[in-house]
Order: structure tokens, then sequence, then C-alpha cells
């Protein structure tokens, strides 16, 4: 071999690189095609479980924990539209069941009253006009507007008991929440987290 030829030598390897080469390039691609249709873990907004989705299917899917649809824009609003979302029926949907009793003051278990049910209607209503003199200025106006609506309008005492133990109730429930939350995914992996941010 003291006498070979190296543009010989040079051709051998290169004919020998090249099929390797196609063969690598042929593995990823093919690899890349494959990874694109491979099954996702993604996370559902709503119950917070976990679901195996396609990857095509990454912006807009339905959880099969929940059966609620997942998939949100940049500014939040569902990518998908939903005929659903904006069809009214003739009849309306009531989704409590009103107690007649012969006392209107009396309450029952987590409602209000009558009345207070009226005062409660009226600060709803002013509140869904209300307008702000200073778009600047919109939290405070608020947060003023409010007080003034609750002093207008306010609670006879057993509802305010009835608000308050509702109230509590949900705090409650809330502080349990947050520990169970915290139980299931380590203070570290949400401080990472945050930290990415």
């Amino acid at each position: 071999m003291t006498g070979s030829d190296p543009s010989l030598l040079t051709f051998d390897r290169v004919s020998m690189l090249a099929p390797m080469l196609l063969i690598l390039v042929t593995c990823l691609t093919v690899f890349h095609r494959l990874k694109v249709r491979w099954p996702v873990n993604v996370n559902c907004w709503f119950c917070n479980n976990n679901s195996k989705i396609w990857k095509e299917d990454l912006n807009w899917w339905l959880c099969s924990w929940c059966e609620q649809y997942n998939g949100f824009s940049k500014n939040g609003d569902y990518m998908y539209n939903i005929p659903e979302q904006y069809a009214t029926s003739n009849m309306s949907t009531r989704y409590c069941r009103l107690i007649k009793q012969s006392n209107s003051r009396n309450i029952s278990m987590n409602h209000l009253c009558e009345d207070c049910n009226k005062q409660e209607n009226l600060k709803l209503l002013e509140l869904s006009n209300f307008e702000p003199k200073s778009e600047r200025h919109y939290n405070a106006e608020l947060t003023k507007f409010k007080k003034y609506l609750e002093k207008r309008y306010p609670l006879c005492n057993n509802c305010k008991l009835t608000v308050q133990t509702v109230l509590n109730k949900q705090a409650l429930w809330l502080t349990c929440y947050k520990m169970l939350f915290f139980r299931q995914k380590p203070i570290k992996m949400l401080i990472g987290v945050s930290i990415h941010f």
C-alpha cells in the first residue's frame, strides 16, 4: 500500500461515507416524522389531570377525565368556536329549586331571604352598569362604588350570618385544596417553575 494513489484512497473513503450519511439522514427523517405522530402528555386546565393526546391535537383537545375542551389562544379565548356556547333556548333553565315557605323572612340552608335576594339583584344590576369616571382609576372607583352599594342595599342580620357561614366553608375548602395541591406537587418543583418565568 505504500505505492497507492492518495486520490483513490480519498475516493474509497467518500464512497464509504456517502451511504452511511444517507442512512443516517434517512433514519433521522423517519424518526422525526414518527415523533410527530407519537402521543404527548398534556395537563387539563380544568381538572388538573394528565391525558395523552396526539401531537397534532395539541392546540385543541378534549380531556379524557372531565370531558372539557382545552385549547386557548394567546389572548385567553378558546381557539375553537363552540356553537353551543351561543345557542339559546326559548325555555330558561333553572339550576336550583325555590323553597316556598309561609314566612318570606325565613332562611333555608345557604339561601338568602326574599328581600335580601332583591337587594342583591339591585346591587348586581347597578354594578353591571358601572362606568368609571377615569379608566386609570378603575379599580379604586370600583371598590368605592361596591362599598357604596353595600351601604345602600344591606343584608339583614340572618342573611349576613348565612353569607359569612358560606364564605367560611369556602375558605376551609380552599385551604384543604391548597394543602392537597402542595402535597401532590412539592414546593421545590413550584419554585423551580416560577424561577424560569
